[in-house]
C-alpha cells in the first residue's frame, strides 16, 4: 500500500469551510483600518485547520502533492529562512502547482500572529544563520476548471514563512492559545542544510514538542532522519521524495492511532 492510499483510507477529509467559502476579493480589504483584523481572522482560521508543517522546506512541493492528492490535508506551513521572498514569488509565478492557479496571496505582519513566548529559547547565534529578510505570506490555490478531481482538493492553502523552523513550531503550535497541533510534521535533515539543529529525534523541535506536550499525529520522515520518540511506522511503502529523492516513510503517534 502506498502512503497516499493509506492516508486516503484513514484520514480523508474535505477542505475546511473557510477555505471553500473564501472570497479572494473580500478576504483582506484594501482599507488599512480593516485589513489587519481581516488578516488576523484569516491566520486564525488557517491555523485552526488540519495543517502539515514542513520546516526546512525550501520549494519541495512533494508533501503538498501527497496530502492534497490523498485529500487528507489542505493547509500547509512551509518554513525556511534560506528562501527569500523574491525567489518564492518567482517560483510560484513560473512553476506553481500543476493543475492549480493562484487564487489569493496575502502578505502578513508579525502582529497578525499570536504573541510568542519561547518554550525553549533559540541559541544566541540562531539569528546569524538567517541569510534572508523574514516574511510571512499566505497563499491559496484553486484547481483549474476542467482538471480532474484526482489531482486533489478543490483548494489548498500554504503559509510560507521565512523564519527559524524550530521557533516557528513553537510560536505557531505550542503557545496554549487553542491552536491545534499539526496533523503531520515533515522531517528531513540535510548535512549542509544550514540548520543549527536536526528536525528528527533529539533536535530542538522535538525538545519543544516534549516540553510543551504538543505532538503531531503523523510524521513524514526521510532516511537518515530519526522519528521522534513514541511514533510507529505505518504499513505503507516508503517513497522517494524531495530534492534528493530520499525515501520517506510515514510514522504515526501511538495516541493518535488509539483515537481512531
Amino acid at each position: 500500500m502506498s502512503i497516499c492510499d493509506w492516508l486516503a483510507r484513514r484520514h480523508a477529509a474535505p477542505p475546511p469551510g473557510w477555505l471553500l467559502d473564501l472570497d479572494p476579493a473580500a478576504a483582506v480589504p484594501a482599507d488599512p483600518a480593516a485589513s489587519r483584523p481581516a488578516a488576523r481572522r484569516l491566520v486564525s482560521a488557517f491555523l485552526g485547520s488540519r495543517t502539515v508543517c514542513y520546516p526546512g522546506s525550501h520549494i519541495d512541493g512533494d508533501p503538498v502533492a501527497l496530502f492534497n492528492r490523498s485529500r487528507s490535508a489542505a493547509c500547509f506551513v512551509y518554513v525556511d529562512y534560506m528562501l527569500g521572498r523574491d525567489a518564492l514569488e518567482q517560483e510560484i509565478q513560473r512553476n506553481g502547482f500543476r493543475g492549480y492557479r493562484s487564487l489569493l496571496a496575502v502578505d502578513l505582519l508579525p502582529e497578525d500572529f499570536s504573541p510568542w513566548r519561547p518554550t525553549i529559547a533559540p541559541p544566541e547565534n540562531a539569528a546569524e544563520l538567517r541569510p534572508e529578510a523574514p516574511y510571512a505570506k499566505l497563499c491559496v490555490f484553486e484547481r483549474l476548471p476542467g482538471r480532474p478531481e484526482t489531482l486533489g482538493q478543490s483548494r489548498f492553502a500554504i503559509l510560507f514563512l521565512c523564519a527559524d523552523g524550530h521557533a516557528a513550531y513553537d510560536a505557531l503550535y505550542c503557545q496554549a492559545n487553542g491552536t491545534p497541533a499539526p496533523f503531520c510534521f515533515v522531517a528531513e535533515d540535510h548535512g549542509f542544510g544550514g540548520n543549527y539543529s536536526t528536525w528528527g529525534a533529539d533536535g530542538v523541535a522535538c525538545q519543544i514538542a516534549e516540553a510543551s506536550g504538543v505532538f503531531p499525529d503523523l510524521m513524514l520522515v526521510a532516511q537518515e532522519t530519526s522519528p521522534w520518540p513514541g511514533y510507529h511506522r505505518v504499513p505503507a511503502i516508503g517513497e522517494p521524495q524531495g530534492y534528493w529523492r530520499n525515501t520517506r516513510w510515514l510514522w504515526e503517534r501511538a495516541e493518535a492511532r488509539d483515537r481512531l
